[in-house]
């Protein structure tokens, strides 16, 4: 989850006053496409979304038309999407849209691979169009009083998909999401370990307090706040840490005083909120898999 990106120097490594931001989609490829042919029998995607949402799935689809149309502003975006206007000079195939209205509910979507696709409009190793990309749009019309001007709107995954010309299994290969105000930012996913098996698991240094902090530029999601001021290396890669992402902080088993790296955003009242969403929206997501 995208929660809080805070920036700290190596000498004083305290956090700097941030912006939140709440991303309410969730978005993984169900592991049984794996194992499949894709091209044949297309994939499921797991998905959940805090509010009603639209999907668009495009199959081949060309890079620079692909970062042109994010451009755009939401608005034009939106209406270009739900219209069918997105397709034109964009992508060989096309699924129909879908608008799902279950909040905090885990779904299965399935991709169908397109009847007839000419696999050379893929390029070739230096490629023209990515195989697959999936958009995952707000359905604002619903909550269109509650939508700020920075809150995100669109989600984007592009999804590699297996073939002759470049084995790499099948596999999410960049995201990025759209706020409201028309900027878009690139998502990057987090490592988190995985020697516990609990959806928030504990630090690797005193294996009692849940990871809050995601350090940069390695991006290992491995300490707790307690932990996070005695280490200059990350323990996983020993890399230096030159900034953290801090997430999770009200899932903490102890009580620990982050008053330093909160700011003046999260007050008691808003974080016992956020517990809530975050607790439901990760364990919906994590339940059967």
């Amino acid at each position: 989850m995208n929660d809080d990106i805070i920036s700290c120097t190596r000498m004083e490594r305290s956090a700097l006053k941030s912006q939140r931001l709440r991303n309410p989609f969730l978005l993984k490829i169900d592991s049984k496409s794996l194992s499949i042919d894709n091209y044949t029998d297309g994939l499921e995607l797991n998905i959940v979304c805090e509010c009603s949402f639209w999907i668009f799935s495009f199959w081949a689809v060309n890079i620079n038309k692909l970062h042109q149309k994010l451009a755009l502003s939401w608005d034009v975006l939106k209406n270009q999407l739900i219209d069918g206007k997105f397709i034109e000079n964009f992508a060989s195939y096309t699924n129909d849209p879908e608008l799902y209205k279950d909040e905090y509910n885990k779904i299965t979507h399935k991709i169908t691979s397109p009847e007839r696709l000419d696999r050379s409009a893929l390029g070739s190793n230096q490629r023209s169009s990515y195989p697959l990309v999936v958009m995952m749009a707000i359905n604002d019309k619903e909550i269109e009083d509650q939508i700020e001007i920075n809150d995100i709107v669109l989600r984007v995954s592009i999804i590699h998909v297996k073939d002759n010309i470049i084995p790499l299994e099948t596999s999410i290969i960049a995201q990025y999401i759209k706020r409201k105000s028309g900027i878009v930012l690139n998502l990057q996913d987090l490592y988190v370990s995985v020697d516990s098996c609990d959806n928030m698991p504990y630090c690797v240094i005193c294996q009692e307090n849940y990871i809050t902090r995601a350090l940069l530029p390695c991006k290992h999601a491995c300490v707790c706040a307690e932990c996070f001021p005695r280490v200059e290396l990350c323990p996983l890669c020993r890399s230096a840490i030159q900034s953290f992402i801090l997430f999770n902080q009200t899932q903490q088993p102890k009580q620990i005083d982050e008053s330093n790296d909160q700011g003046d955003e999260n007050k008691p009242e808003q974080n016992r909120s956020s517990n809530s969403w975050f607790s439901k929206f990760t364990n919906l997501f994590n339940s059967n898999n």
